[in-house]
């Protein structure tokens, strides 16, 4: 979630927590009305990490999400929650974190390696609410199931981030194994 730190200053303690608060029940709606639910996940003050199943019903959970917190204003007094997100793939469902207890009555946590890959592309300096897809998750099918259709045309909500400061690693230039002319450009 974006805009804790401008909370925090403008209202406070009360402000920060009251955004948190917002979040949660955001995700927990948000799942509740998701066709496939989370194989596991977490929520942790204004992020979350959830693994689900399979793409498109990762891709769909956004969608829900994305909708949701659009719709979450009802009025003009009401604080709009601003959302940015990364879906990657992962190899079986490893553990998110892991925490260690040190003999001092600390506890530290790491974050597996392609969660704390997911987290350095979101804060990797991209402005905006947006939802980052890994580019070779969208496959032809992906992107034909996630198409919306308005008057007999077909619209493909997946763009190619041009200019993002992403590592080069990321960036990675694949092609779309679909059929539709417009997804050369996306992803």
């Amino acid at each position: 979630m974006l805009g804790v730190k401008s909370r925090w200053l403008q209202f406070g303690k009360q402000g920060a927590e009251s955004a948190f608060k917002k979040f949660n029940e955001l995700i927990n709606d948000s799942v509740e009305q998701s066709h496939k639910k989370p194989i596991t996940g977490f929520v942790e003050a204004d992020a979350t990490a959830l693994v689900f199943s399979d793409v498109q019903d990762a891709c769909l959970f956004a969608r829900t999400l994305y909708f949701n917190a659009f719709f979450t204003v009802k009025n003009d007094t009401d604080e709009r929650i601003w959302l940015r997100g990364v879906i990657v793939s992962v190899k079986d469902v490893e553990p998110l974190r892991t925490g260690t207890d040190l003999h001092t009555g600390l506890a530290v946590y790491g974050y597996s390696d392609r969660l704390l890959e997911a987290v350095q592309v979101e804060k990797s300096g991209f402005k905006g609410m947006r939802m980052v897809i890994e580019q070779s998750l969208l496959t032809g099918t992906v992107r034909s199931k996630l198409k919306t259709t308005i008057k007999e045309n077909d619209f493909f909500p997946f763009k190619k981030l041009a200019y993002a400061p992403l590592p080069k690693r990321i960036k990675t230039s694949a092609k779309c194994d679909c059929e539709h002319r417009s997804c050369d450009d996306t992803a």
